[in-house]
């Protein structure tokens, strides 16, 4: 598996496609443990793709990092 794959550009934010499936992911409401398993990644991985995306959105946690999603028009909320 590659280190991240493409980035991919929001409102001057890059995510790499891995980071953005965390994201989308995140957004359904699983865990750390399932976006794991969803994945094929360590746990340890997904914590890391999350730092980094905190990082990248100046965000402290799950809830601003979502916020932030939603507002940047990024993720879409609907009835999946």
């Amino acid at each position: 598996r590659s280190a991240g794959g493409t980035a991919i550009c929001w409102n001057d934010v890059f995510l790499t496609t891995d980071e953005r499936q965390v994201l989308e992911l995140l957004c359904k409401g699983l865990t750390n443990k399932e976006i794991s398993k969803e994945m094929k990644l360590s746990q340890r991985r997904i914590e890391q793709f999350l730092t980094s995306m905190y990082r990248k959105t100046n965000a402290i946690n799950r809830t601003e990092l979502l916020r932030w999603a939603i507002s940047t028009g990024n993720i879409i909320l609907g009835n999946d």
